[in-house]
């Protein structure tokens, strides 16, 4: 895995991250600002990318494309047990068992995903990496939203924890999977329109992230934050690590095992720090969290493709 690619994608997202920090400490955005930005990218965005992500694929091997479906389920099936377990173990309060829960799980798999695979795989491959998103929404908009949903008495399955669970998101994920599926053909005058606003939906993400930040008290509280420290060491060294193994059991192609092992190890995800803010909690140990795993990304990705390899001689 080239070094370069990721240092430039790192630099790209700490730039619009810097950027929404700076929005908000010259005024341009006041406090609360970035409730309504999360909304904005929970209802709006995040479900054109969902569908516009199907819509303008290409499909080659539908063989693969299948096996690459269960392949996806399966990881986020484990990455949720990890989730869980962590979240057991080591959060003392509602909201850092929410935040394990959905860090663990919910990795940037599209801003850093899809530029890594590219360099590394080609653009013929990004199928494989719109199923993980596909995937990655259902679940987020379902098992996140189930963990974000605050609850008075600390329970998640409540009528009106179940009744979130039907809402755009899910309804873009139902579409999308429809018109796979079925080879649904979309006009232009559909798919272009969605394929604008699906592009929104990280650069709104990262600037949320930056003002968040500034919200909260500055870089220097993110740095100082041990329990962030902690969960990025789960997320991007044990967590890939137990996954590499794993994967180095089964005889799966180079190209199907590589973009798994890639959208494991990815740093944590802006959606849960959306989620979160959006049912109304702080999230100040989230939003730490990601901008560590992001910083730290850059050199254990790498570190967990070279084991990988290593394991595969």
């Amino acid at each position: 895995m080239d070094i370069l690619i990721l240092l430039r994608q790192m630099v790209i997202l700490l730039i619009v991250i810097i950027v929404g920090y700076v929005i908000s400490r010259i005024g341009i955005l006041k406090n609360g600002g970035s409730a309504s930005l999360s909304r904005m990218v929970v209802y709006v965005f995040n479900p054109a990318l969902i569908i516009s992500s199907v819509v303008n694929s290409s499909v080659e091997d539908t063989g693969t494309v299948y096996i690459t479906f269960l392949i996806a389920a399966v990881s986020y099936v484990f990455l949720i047990i990890c989730g869980w377990v962590l979240g057991k173990i080591f959060g003392k309060e509602a909201e850092e068992r929410i935040t394990w829960n959905l860090l663990t799980v919910f990795a940037n798999v599209g801003f850093m995903g899809i530029p890594v695979v590219t360099a590394l795989y080609g653009t013929e491959k990004l199928i494989y990496v719109a199923i993980f998103i596909l995937e990655y929404n259902l679940l987020a908009y379902t098992y996140g939203t189930f963990c974000a949903s605050k609850d008075k008495a600390g329970k998640l399955f409540t009528k009106a924890n179940l009744k979130s669970l039907v809402n755009v998101g899910t309804v873009a994920c139902v579409i999308a999977f429809a018109v796979f599926l079925f080879r649904v053909p979309v006009p232009q005058v559909i798919s272009q329109p969605l394929s604008y606003l699906g592009n929104c939906a990280t650069p709104v993400s990262l600037l949320v992230l930056g003002i968040s930040i500034a919200e909260q008290g500055g870089w220097k509280r993110v740095f100082t934050d041990v329990k962030a420290y902690r969960l990025s060491a789960f997320k991007l060294i044990a967590v890939p690590v137990i996954a590499c193994l794993i994967l180095s059991l089964f005889r799966l192609s180079p190209e199907i095992a590589g973009i798994t092992l890639i959208m494991i190890a990815m740093p944590c995800g802006n959606l849960p720090l959306m989620l979160m803010k959006n049912a109304g909690y702080e999230a100040n140990m989230c939003c730490n969290a990601i901008i560590m795993t992001t910083i730290l990304s850059v050199g254990t990705i790498p570190l967990i493709s070279l084991l990988y390899n290593v394991l595969q001689v």
